[in-house]
């Protein structure tokens, strides 16, 4: 989210200084960045972001001079040079597939169904209310002359106009979480603040000391409650106490994770139109906290294997080595109607 934020705010300086070195080079290596990081919706703010400022300014001839083409093909180059590099070791195609199809599952064709009506209508408040106390400085802007007051200024129009250009995309998307909207949040709270500070009633400091009050409230449940909530909660508790304890027996022995590695099919497609269609080969899942925790806990990645060493230790559910005849250390039952075995 902050490369993206970063990228984002690059676009509004490069533009507005007409710099377009800057606007493009900058832009572009964020973007190289973030899609490397978190995939595809780095394009996305990209160009539309672009497109928003070009369709404002009635200037879409700026979209396609020659530094943009330079600077976008770099991007490429390093994205590519990345996935040359990546494959010398790896599957960096399964890689670049697996990329695509994450990107699919949050995209507009799963447009359907009742779930999708469900997030259309939750979308709104549930932001509103991640955002809370902040949040209702926002309804302030439904006055008039406090929309004028905040509209003079160019980075608030910009923040407005980067809001309306991107954020239907999550809107949409039924698979959207809230932490894939916090690239948002400093441009809707810049808002919020310039519209509180434009709001003059005679009583307005005191709505000053609620907000801080509750910011305060806020932040000290964060830093005293919620770290408690954490490590008392049953699962995250289990996740610990498995963690160690595999820890113990396994010491500095060669540790997997095994099992039927799961199919993916793959149709990344929009409407009637299809961009790739291919089959994936993932790790069979365990609790992901599992080999991220052993991970941290020995120093070492805890990796897949498809169960072939006689001298090593692995973790799969029961279920997998039934028909095995393997050693048993350890099982930990009640795992999602399985028993996690060691």
């Amino acid at each position: 989210a902050f490369l993206i934020y970063l990228q984002v705010i690059s676009i509004f300086w490069g533009w507005e200084k007409k710099n377009a070195w800057f606007l493009f080079a900058f832009s572009y290596l964020l973007l190289a960045i973030g899609f490397l990081t978190k995939g595809l919706p780095s394009i996305a703010f990209q160009a539309l972001t672009l497109l928003a400022l070009a369709v404002r300014d009635k200037n879409l001839r700026r979209l396609f001079s020659w530094q943009h083409l330079l600077c976008f093909s770099g991007a490429v180059a390093l994205i590519g040079l990345y996935f040359w590099s990546y494959n010398q070791k790896g599957d960096g195609a399964g890689f670049f597939r697996n990329l695509i199809f994450e990107a699919s599952q949050r995209s507009l064709q799963r447009k359907s169904g009742p779930n999708f009506w469900e997030h259309l209508i939750q979308f709104w408040p549930q932001l509103l209310a991640d955002m809370a106390p902040w949040s209702l400085a926002l309804l302030l802007l439904f006055k008039k002359r406090i929309r004028d007051h905040v509209w003079q200024n160019p980075f608030l129009r910009f923040a407005a106009l980067f809001i309306v250009f991107n954020l239907w995309i999550y809107w949409l998307a039924p698979q959207t979480k809230g932490r894939y909207l916090y690239m948002f949040y400093p441009f809707l709270m810049s808002l919020g603040v310039a519209a509180l500070i434009a709001w003059k009633p005679s009583w307005k400091k005191y709505i000053w000391y609620v907000f801080l009050v509750l910011a305060g409230l806020r932040i000290t449940y964060n830093y005293t409650i919620l770290p408690y909530q954490v490590k008392t909660m049953e699962k995250q508790s289990r996740y610990r106490n498995i963690i160690q304890e595999v820890d113990q027996l396994t010491q500095d022995a060669p540790l997997y994770w095994t099992g039927i590695p799961d199919t993916i099919f793959i149709n990344t497609d929009l409407d009637l139109h299809s961009a790739l269609k291919d089959t994936l080969i993932v790790p069979a899942y365990i609790p992901y906290p599992i080999p991220y925790g052993l991970s941290r806990q020995k120093a070492a990645i805890i990796p897949y294997d498809t169960f072939e060493s006689s001298s090593a230790y692995y973790l799969a559910v029961d279920s997998f080595i039934i028909d095995k005849n393997v050693d048993v250390l350890k099982q930990y039952e009640g795992w999602e109607k399985q028993t996690l075995t060691l």
